[in-house]
């Protein structure tokens, strides 16, 4: 029986706590606000994010792309690579070539964002079991390899 890391236990813990469910379809895929910290709208960047959030929330794709190339800039210029704000921006990324079915992309946005928000904000913080619980669900959904995404 392989054991599970401290993080990997850390995050079911939270997600189970917070009735996260796990997905097994691409339907079942959580909407972001629903699976997003509070953390990342209670700093001053959270009036920049929340238009793209409501377009994220709308489905409206081309409006979450324009933002994010209009936000990705001036968030990292304004907080730098490895802060909360750009970590929000970089999973949006993730969640929106998800959508778009480019799957292995968004695989590698969700794990930058991860890294981006660990960086930010320690390893034990947790908005990092949430996070990982989201790249985790999509790493099931793309690869359906359970192993991988453990």
């Amino acid at each position: 029986m392989r054991a599970l890391s401290r993080t990997t236990l850390t995050a079911a813990v939270v997600a189970s706590s917070l009735s996260v469910q796990a997905c097994t379809s691409r339907e079942e895929f959580p909407d972001y606000p629903d699976s997003v910290s509070q953390s990342a709208h209670q700093g001053p960047w959270a009036a920049s994010l929340a238009p793209l959030e409501d377009a994220y929330s709308r489905r409206d794709d081309a409006e979450v792309r324009r933002l994010v190339s209009e936000l990705e800039p001036q968030l990292l210029a304004t907080y730098g690579e490895n802060s909360v704000p750009y970590a929000e921006v970089t999973t949006y990324t993730a969640l929106q070539l998800y959508r778009d079915h480019e799957d292995e992309a968004s695989l590698a946005y969700f794990r930058d964002g991860l890294e981006r928000y660990r960086a930010a904000l320690g390893p034990h913080h947790r908005d990092i079991a949430l996070a990982l619980h989201t790249y985790a669900d999509a790493m099931l959904v793309v690869r359906g390899d359970a192993a991988a995404a453990e």
